[in-house]
């Protein structure tokens, strides 16, 4: 696996910090707010931010969560012989993987003071068929796929039956309690936490 270039890991910690001093109760127009916002601006916006940076600051409700993948709970449903299955992924990826596809299927939404958002770090999004267009002119087939994949999966998403929907759920939370250690929480990462 190749490492994260310098220049992405920078902009993750940017928005993560700059939403902790804006949880802290640092004033935006501040002159080390004004920097980072800049920044973060500069590299993109918080929508920017790598799948689990944006879940976070979804959470908060500082970006909606269309700004986040489409990762339905069903995924638990599929069958061993399905190209991806949950018991073909490293347990680690398993720990942090199955507790998102909850929180992405039933996006909760916080209440949350509006002087803590961080939406002026956002910069408007492109229209998804810009970026799928800019994708195949600069050869990137891989990451055009997956977001008609993304798209193709918001359409059909109100079509999923609602039993089924809770059938998933169900063995998502079975899945997590089984291996619960009732000390240290799931898995040896935070997020899943």
């Amino acid at each position: 696996m190749a490492p994260v270039p310098r220049r992405r890991l920078q902009h993750e910690l940017f928005v993560k910090a700059y939403y902790a001093l804006k949880l802290a109760g640092d004033d935006s127009q501040a002159p080390h707010m004004i920097r980072a916002r800049d920044a973060i601006l500069q590299r993109g916006g918080a929508a920017r931010s790598n799948v689990f940076t944006r879940i976070a600051l979804a959470l908060f409700g500082q970006l909606p969560w269309r700004g986040v993948p489409y990762i339905p709970v069903e995924i638990m449903l599929l069958p061993k012989w399905f190209p991806f299955h949950i018991d073909k992924v490293a347990y680690w990826s398993r720990t942090v993987m199955v507790p998102l596809f909850i929180l992405c299927t039933r996006k909760p939404w916080p209440r949350i003071l509006g002087a803590l958002r961080c939406a002026n770090c956002s910069r408007p999004r492109r229209k998804r068929n810009a970026t799928i267009s800019r994708c195949r002119e600069t050869g990137r087939d891989a990451r055009a796929v997956f977001l008609v994949a993304d798209r193709l999966g918001r359409l059909i998403d109100p079509l999923i039956p609602g039993r089924m929907r809770e059938r998933a759920t169900r063995r998502a939370e079975a899945w997590m309690l089984e291996r619960l250690n009732g000390e240290d929480g799931l898995g040896p990462f935070s997020r899943p936490w």
